[in-house]
């Protein structure tokens, strides 16, 4: 459902949810130090946001893989989203808090080696940083 709902609203401008009265939560996303805005239709999927999220920052699903975690107040470490419950959850205290800007997601993306470029090395040895090769 929320795949041919995604689809309607490409099609139609997102004006198209409210209109519709379906209930969607508005979502700050954090890559690379950029951030945008995007907006969640509660019966998301994970499948779903992570199609969604590839979509507005322009990656390639087949090259790329998502880290998707956000921060809470008080709790130790970083809570992740990895699959429907932990996005369940997650939208459900969103839907909770008033600020917006509350929660933010923060997308770590990781591309397979095909998408390095040829004159760079990757480090194996636990680092995990690419050097150039001269």
């Amino acid at each position: 459902m929320c795949k041919a709902l995604a689809k309607e609203i490409g099609n139609k401008g997102p004006g198209f949810l409210a209109k519709q009265g379906m209930d969607n939560i508005n979502i700050f996303i954090n890559c690379n130090g950029e951030s945008t805005g995007i907006l969640v239709p509660i019966c998301c999927t994970y499948t779903d946001l992570i199609d969604l999220i590839m979509s507005v920052l322009k990656l390639d699903k087949r090259s790329s893989a998502l880290s998707i975690q956000y921060e809470v107040v008080g709790c130790l470490s970083s809570m992740k989203i990895t699959n429907d419950n932990t996005l369940m959850f997650y939208l459900v205290l969103k839907r909770k808090d008033q600020n917006i800007t509350s929660y933010p997601l923060q997308i770590d993306v990781t591309r397979s080696l095909e998408q390095i470029p040829a004159n760079y090395t990757l480090d194996i040895s636990g680092d995990h940083e690419m050097e150039r090769l001269e």
